[in-house]
């Protein structure tokens, strides 16, 4: 398909190749592969295949089976089985990623939820940021609750109000209210007001509390403890 497509209801294809833009005022349910070189404004797009738009996006809620590659533009609802990636600012609430997510510029969304890898310049949640494998940042992650998975790596600082850090887990610096580093983590810098320390962690860096630190006796420490009155920002 070439040009410009206006739908008044919904499409359902088996794939989709459009030259042009595409309008509809219902949904688009594509089984295989679905790709757009113009804009794309929608209620639902579902595919259960690859997702490839190239200009701006305007969707509701947007499924995708395996890779998702769009331009930017505004897509409230994400849920991607494999690889999403922007090329542009992307406005969007809530995002579950099976696989990797990465951002050409900052992220800043409500809710963000990956299995694999999240890669983006600045990462900025409403509410949480939960990942299973690694997180790749320079300006760090933001939100009320921050999560790395077992054995994962966060490069960048975390800033969250609560922090869990999963077992083996390897992080830089963490700021926040309440942090957790479950078993054999590994932290240069920990920064909070309560902090629970669990056996086998390491701390290349400080540790600064201003409330409680409950810690276990095999844990490795750079520097002893120290209680504080205000925290570094």
């Amino acid at each position: 398909m070439d040009n410009a497509l206006y739908v008044e209801r919904n499409i359902q294809a088996g794939a989709v190749n459009m030259g042009g833009s595409i309008k509809v005022r219902g949904d688009i349910d594509v089984g295989g592969s679905f790709k757009a070189e113009g804009k794309v404004k929608a209620k639902t797009v579902d595919v259960g295949g690859s997702l490839k738009i190239e200009s701006q996006a305007e969707i509701e809620k947007m499924r995708v089976g395996g890779t998702a590659k769009v331009a930017g533009g505004k897509i409230w609802e994400i849920d991607v089985g494999g690889v999403f990636e922007s090329k542009g600012q992307l406005e969007s609430e809530k995002i579950d990623v099976g696989g990797k997510l990465e951002v050409k510029g900052s992220l800043s969304w409500k809710d963000i939820e990956v299995g694999g890898v999240l890669n983006a310049k600045k990462i900025e949640a409403d509410e949480r940021v939960e990942v299973g494998g690694s997180v790749e940042t320079e300006d760090g992650v933001k939100a009320k609750f921050f999560r790395i998975g077992k054995r994962g790596r966060v490069h960048g600082p975390i800033r969250a109000d609560r922090v869990i850090i999963g077992k083996e887990a390897h992080v830089e610096d963490i700021y926040g209210r309440e942090i957790i580093l479950r078993h054999e983590a590994r932290a240069r810098n920990v920064y909070g007001e309560i902090i629970d320390i669990e056996s086998g962690c390491r701390i290349d860096g400080e540790i600064k509390y201003t409330r409680e630190l409950r810690m276990n006796e095999r844990v490795y420490l750079a520097k002893q403890p120290q209680k504080v009155d205000k925290l570094p920002l």
